[in-house]
């Protein structure tokens, strides 16, 4: 629970911190918070787990950068997407594609050195 949704949420909003106050660090952070979620895929074995993981982090650092945003109600020292929820689209796609290129990354070094060990299946 902690990793998986505190973690992307306090830092979404850190990040949104930084876009009303410094374009670099917003810049920084974000880039972080999208590259965390292929470590957070790395906790999964296969693309489809990581994916998933990807999609709730994402979506919860996106969306407390915007609540953080709307809440201050400063404006942004660095350009977002206009409309501004286009920043969790791509927060949200980021974060299910490096997710689930951590998943895959973890089984197949998994497959690699554990041969007995498959793939998890996707749950439906």
């Amino acid at each position: 629970m902690v990793l998986g949704a505190i973690v992307p949420a306090s830092f979404g909003a850190l990040v949104g911190l930084f876009l009303i106050t410094s374009e670099p660090a917003y810049l920084v952070g974000s880039v972080l918070g999208i590259g965390g979620g292929y470590f957070a895929g790395l906790e999964h074995h296969g693309a489809a787990d990581g994916a998933a993981r990807g999609f709730i982090g994402g979506f919860l650092f996106g969306l407390f950068i915007l609540t953080v945003r709307e809440l201050t109600g400063e404006e942004e020292k660095a350009l977002i997407p206009e409309p501004a929820a286009g920043l969790l689209v791509i927060t949200v796609v980021f974060g299910m594609g490096l997710g689930a290129l951590g998943g895959h990354m973890r089984a197949r070094h998994a497959r690699k050195h554990e041969p007995h060990v498959p793939e998890a299946p996707a749950e439906t």
